[in-house]
């Protein structure tokens, strides 16, 4: 049979299948077969073995379904499937990644075994916006130089499109690029840019060796995996510039070299290190949450009080002055103090600045007592300090002299003027002319100064009349505000880039206690979790998770790891709905390294969970739906999975039978009231006319939501025992016809949309399969009982034939020659001639029944052959003996020409005595002139025969169907010549028992050529 010629399966496969069918059993199953034309094709196949009485296998009957296109869908199916599991492998590794170095490489490396690339890159910008190599695999040093920078896309372009190079010698890239490409052996690649929220972040490549086609596959998952890598980058980016911010603010809070502290509602809620010494504190716990007015001398805090007051007004911040502070011994200590208003954790506060004057308050009273003295506290104070005299610098300290870029012997004899900044000089110069004129000191001021190399810095200044050497003078203060104003400036920066982060994110950031009380949280909580900043603020995180063990949980990840990454958890949304969720959090520490916040990161994964949930019930379906079943059984399984995903009330799965045009329900599941879940209910026929949703019958599905009352024939049309309130339908579509319906229902409306018709119409689509391998299965058992009802018919009909024919017949010619051997002597010529016409008839009817139950027996299997070596010619010689009488007695010639050579065959004698004699036969019964030639030709391999004749000839149209049984070319009453037609379909199959070809040649009125080809047996 053909189906062992395409070689598509191993032996195996071959024997199972045939021992399938000689043990008379059906076998099912999908086969490649080969065409005439050689080409290979698949069907899905049903092959049975017929049995006759002995039980043997006498034919086959199959029923088979091309299924070459489905088998290759399949394979490009599986194939995608097993690319989607990379993918997502590939995805969940890069989600691990906990840095840039790892992703990159991993990227890479992901790329290369993802999309089968023979090279791949990841390229990002430096901070010139250049774009550089950060990993790559399988490309030289030298084609990487040669396109460093190379970028397709306006970084702010977050629209950009991938760039696919099918072949590098035809694209429209510039030629340096197409050089350095062919020079690297590559020969078509592909650009996919990384985008980020905002603006491009790079782009990844892959590269192959020859000229390459991207498929829609293929570029799908390399978008999938581009777009993933910048959301990992932006959130390592995040999280990093996070941490960064803070970090950086802390440490330029904690060691500036000068006092800080923000106090909010009147108390201190964050102090740095040199506050704390400063006021003679060991810690800072002991001072927050310490009033602000504590460390104010009494004599001080009315004034203190108004500041505050006018700046929590005007929003403008204090000039700086000289307040006297209390330390914790109760000693006093003089600061020059400047506050600012500012925002702390989203509410207001003040931030107090100052520097500790005590040191040169000390040095100016050390002054007064001992010129020796003050000389030395000049040179060793930590501030500019000098004495302007007639308008020149008379004395400088080292600090002084250090702070404006000059030596100390430089500064003395300059003008002051010369140290101050254009806008500022004339300010100056009012504050030393009234200096000068009332003798009295001015206060503090703060002001621009100007550096020897030209440029300006703040400085704060104070004045003081003093004597020098006999003269009027002015003793000039001088502390550098730069560091004050760079630290001030950076904490602003931090605060502001931190706040950037923090208010635009769209993942959730919090900041909470130890015990989980949340301190800050960003605006869009409010839109993932349903409830107000203020709400969440009053929270706890156990208060959000649905699992109440989770904050267990959390707290013992955190002991093994020190750190919180991809943590899962369930929160509940304000109304009720349940979100799947990823977690990353970070401990800040105190100085003494205990834990006092987590910052973190929640992530909404619930989509995410939601498409993995569908796709693993769809292929779940796939692969319940593969299985042999009946129609009985789809419904369940559908039902099943459905289930799963639709929460569905009512369910109704129907067939139409395309004879009677009926929906016919063959499984219905509904909601009983009383009942949890939905259990069978009988199912509902209607008319296909009859079906309220038209679009229906043309292949589109339907989404219903109802506020009406409900009618009787929209409760019942589709099996729901109640009203269903929202409702969707799907047909099960075949070949442009609507073949079934598949529909889910609920009593809730709403409940289903449009968006929800896509997964609907995938289970409509796999229905449609199992429901044709169900009624196929159905119509082969159907067939199949036929046919062995046809073929018992035909045993008892041939074994009556033998019974009922046969035996009759042989008594009739018994007792016929017994009537003739004591009567014909005895009876005139003309009436003996009477059992001449008996005996020619009942041998005919005998020959006929003979050639039937022969015919009969070879269609079954049984006619067994006993193949010898015999010699041909010696055969032949017999049945042209046999035959001459006939042939003379119509006055025909009937001559055998043999060969001289060797002519043994493997030939049954009997079988091929038959096929010579009913050719000769033949011969003789339509020539009526001239004669048979009976003609033996050896080839090397072969012995042909020849039974040529001079008849009437054969026409071309019953040429092609000579070698069926019970066709004749005139037929019919009116036919000129006895027999049946079998005589030739005999001569057929008794050839092919024997291995013998048999061909014929003929032309009408002229003859027929009948010739034989016989297999030779060359040795004994």
């Amino acid at each position: 049979p053909r189906i062992l010629k395409s070689g598509a399966h191993d032996a195996a496969f071959y024997k199972n299948l045939w021992d399938t069918i000689l043990a008379g059993k059906t076998w099912q199953g999908d086969i490649c077969n080969q065409r005439k034309d050689g080409s290979l094709f698949w069907e899905s196949a049903t092959i049975s073995g017929l049995l006759n009485d002995q039980s043997v296998v006498t034919h086959f009957i199959a029923v088979k379904q091309e299924i070459t296109e489905r088998v290759e869908l399949n394979t490009r199916l599986q194939q995608r499937t097993r690319a989607l599991e990379k993918l997502a492998e590939v995805v969940m590794d890069l989600n691990d990644c906990k840095s840039s170095e790892t992703l990159f490489q991993m990227t890479v490396e992901g790329l290369v075994e993802v999309t089968k690339a023979d090279r791949a890159a990841l390229l990002t910008p430096d901070e010139n916006h250049e774009v550089q190599f950060r990993a790559w695999k399988g490309l030289s040093e030298a084609y990487r130089k040669k396109v460093r920078g190379h970028f397709p896309w306006k970084w702010s372009n977050v629209q950009a499109q991938p760039i696919f190079i099918d072949d590098v010698s035809r694209s429209d890239l510039t030629v340096a690029i197409k050089s350095a490409l062919k020079q690297e052996g590559v020969q078509s690649c592909g650009f996919f840019p990384l985008i980020g929220d905002q603006s491009l972040l790079g782009k990844i490549m892959v590269y192959y060796n020859k000229p390459h086609t991207f498929t829609a596959e293929e570029i799908h998952t390399l978008n999938i995996l581009s777009r993933n890598v910048a959301t990992i980058l932006e959130r390592l980016g995040t999280v990093h510039a996070l941490e960064e911010s803070t970090d950086r603010y802390r440490k330029l809070f904690d060691n500036a070299p000068l006092a800080i502290g923000i106090h909010q509602r009147g108390k201190w809620v964050r102090v740095n290190h040199y506050l704390v010494r400063m006021l003679g504190y060991s810690s800072y716990k002991d001072l927050i949450g310490q009033p602000v007015l504590n460390v104010v001398h009494p004599e001080e805090r009315k004034a203190v009080q108004q500041r505050l007051q006018k700046m929590a007004e005007t929003g403008e911040p204090a000039l700086p002055r000289e307040e006297k502070l209390v330390r914790r011994d109760g000693s006093t200590v003089i600061a020059l103090v400047t506050s600012s208003p500012i925002m702390y954790r989203d509410e207001p506060a003040f931030e107090a600045s100052g520097v500790d004057l005590t040191p040169l308050k000390h040095s100016l009273e050390a002054l007064e007592e001992s010129e020796a003295r003050y000389e030395n506290l000049l040179n060793s104070a930590p501030i500019g300090i000098a004495i302007h005299q007639e308008g020149k610098i008379v004395v400088a300290n080292p600090y002084m002299a250090a702070m404006y870029g000059y030596s100390q012997e430089e500064l003395i004899g300059k003008p002051i003027m010369d140290l101050l900044h254009p806008k500022s000089r004339k300010a100056i110069a009012s504050r030393i002319t009234a200096m000068e004129h009332d003798g009295e000191a001015v206060p503090l001021k703060e002001h621009l100064a100007l550096h020897k190399d030209g440029s300006s810095f703040p400085v704060l200044s104070a004045g003081v009349p003093v004597t020098y050497r006999g003269r009027p003078a002015i003793e000039i203060t001088v502390a550098d505000l730069t560091p004050i104003k760079e630290t001030e400036k950076a904490l602003r920066e931090s605060e502001a880039k931190y706040r950037s982060i923090f208010e635009n994110s769209h993942e959730i950031i919090g900041i909470t206690t130890v015990d989980g009380d949340f301190v800050d949280i960003n605006p869009v909580a409010e839109t993932i979790l349903g409830y107000t900043r203020e709400e969440l603020l009053a929270m706890n995180t156990r208060d959000l998770y649905v699992d109440p063990d989770t904050g267990d949980r959390f707290i013992a990840e955190f002991k093994t790891r020190g750190y919180i990454g991809d943590f899962e958890a369930r929160l509940r949304r304000k109304d009720g709905n349940i979100l799947d969720c990823l977690l990353y959090a970070t401990p800040r520490r105190d100085e003494e390294g205990r834990v006092i916040e987590f910052q973190g990161i929640i992530r909404d994964v619930t989509e995410q969970k939601k498409a993995d949930r569908i796709w693993q019930t769809l292929r779940q379906l796939s692969r319940r739906l593969s299985d042999p079943l009946a129609l009985d059984e789809i419904g369940p399984v559908v039902a099943e999975e459905a289930r799963r995903l639709f929460d569905y009330d009512a369910f109704s799965l129907s067939i139409v039978d395309q004879e009677t045009q009926m929906v016919e329900g063959f499984y219905n599941e509904d909601l009983l009231p009383g009942r949890r879940e939905p259990s069978r209910v009988p199912t509902v026929r209607f008319p296909l006319q009859s079906l309220k949703y038209k679009a229906l019958l043309t292949g589109k599905s339907v989404a219903v939501n109802r506020s009406a009352p409900p009618r009787e024939k929209d409760i019942h049309q589709f099996g729901t025992r109640r009203y269903s309130r929202s409702l969707l339908y799907a047909p099960i579509m075949r070949e442009q016809e609507m073949i079934g319906l598949v529909s889910v229902q609920s009593y809730t409306a709403g409940k289903f949309n449009e968006e929800d018709l896509p997964l609907l119409e995938t289970f409509a689509n796999s229905l449609s399969g199992a429901i044709r391998r169900a009624q196929q299965r159905k119509q082969l058992v159907e067939a199949l009982e036929k046919a062995r009802e046809g073929e018992r018919v035909k045993t008892l009909f041939l074994a009556n034939m033998s019974h009922e024919i046969r035996t009759p017949l042989n008594s009739i010619l018994g007792f016929v020659q017994l009537i003739e051997s004591s009567t014909r002597d005895l009876l005139p010529p003309e009436q003996q001639e009477f059992f001449d016409y008996v005996n020619d008839s009942a041998e005919r009817l005998m020959r006929t029944v003979h050639e039937i139950l022969d015919l009969s027996q070879i269609e079954a299997g049984a006619m067994k052959v006993q193949p010898k070596q015999l010699s041909v010619k010696r055969l032949c010689a017999l049945v042209v003996e046999e035959q001459r009488p006939k042939a003379e007695e119509k006055g025909l010639t009937l001559v055998f020409k043999p060969t001289p050579a060797k002519d043994l065959a493997l030939l049954d004698k009997n079988a091929f005595q038959q096929i010579v004699a009913n050719l000769v036969d033949n011969a003789i019964k339509y020539t009526e002139t001239g004669g048979i030639t009976v003609t033996e030709r050896v080839r090397k391999a072969s012995i042909l025969l020849d039974i040529k004749d001079t008849g009437i000839g054969i026409g071309d149209r019953y040429i092609r169907r000579m070698f069926e049984p019970f066709t004749q070319e005139s037929e019919g009453y009116t036919k000129k010549f006895q027999g049946i037609g079998l005589g030739l379909a005999l001569v057929k199959n008794y050839c092919e028992l024997n291995q013998i070809h048999i061909a014929v040649t003929s032309e009408v009125g002229k003859g027929t050529v009948f010739t034989l080809t016989i297999p030779r047996v060359t040795t004994s």
